[in-house]
């Protein structure tokens, strides 16, 4: 099954780029690739994410947990999953709200493995008024939606594991460190996971105080 946001669009290729893949790798769970940025006030578009990896990979589920220790970015507008395997895992999940397919495809990933397609899926579109995924800059409500993504994970053990060692979430705030201090979840709390929250916080604290080449090249260098 396919999955994309609302304001944005598949690109025409997508199914094929995934059955060639998967004629490879059959028992993949889920594939990606990249995504376009399409802005609609600048009218710009661009590659959205730079590539992963140059060419098609099919990574085992701890192939990939050794790819998010390198860099937690796996997902990008428009991917496949397993439908077998989104329905034993409930489907979206409410109470994850702007990152029930996040954790969706992460799951499903963990489970059954990940492949990557460095070609355009679809095309994200921006600056085209308010988005659902709006709230996740709003720190009271994203800390209600990171609680509950973690609590969830406690009902699931093997993606547990994968998670923590990857040091995956879908948001990285300093904040966080205070909501896993809680003892349902500071399972959850690593090094790696700490200097991550440290890392990006202070990317968005830069990012409206110094030139955005300036900030790219510390946050190279601080992930070196």
């Amino acid at each position: 099954m396919l999955l994309c946001s609302a304001n944005d669009r598949y690109d025409a290729r997508l199914v094929e780029h995934c059955r060639r893949l998967l004629a490879q790798h059959p028992a993949l769970g889920a594939i990606s690739g990249n995504a376009i940025v399409s802005n609609e006030a600048r009218q710009t578009a661009a590659p959205g994410l730079r590539p992963m990896w140059p060419s098609p990979i099919a990574l085992s589920p701890d192939d990939l947990v050794r790819a998010w220790r390198r860099s937690p970015q796996f997902v990008a507008a428009g991917y496949a999953i397993r439908r077998d395997a989104a329905l034993a895992l409930g489907g979206l999940d409410p109470a994850l709200r702007w990152h029930s397919d996040w954790f969706l495809f992460a799951a499903i990933a963990l489970a059954h493995g990940y492949g990557f397609v460095p070609e355009a899926f679809a095309t994200m579109t921006m600056a085209a008024g308010p988005r659902y995924s709006d709230g996740a800059v709003d720190w009271r409500q994203e800390r209600v939606v990171l609680d509950a993504l973690v609590r969830r994970l406690n009902t699931l053990p093997a993606a547990a594991d994968g998670f923590r060692r990857g040091a995956l979430l879908p948001r990285y705030d300093l904040r966080a460190l205070w909501l896993l201090r809680d003892r349902d979840l500071r399972w959850m709390l690593t090094p790696l996971l700490a200097w991550r929250l440290l890392i990006h916080s202070l990317g968005y604290w830069l990012r409206h105080r110094v030139p955005r080449g300036l900030v790219l090249r510390l946050r190279a260098l601080l992930r070196s």
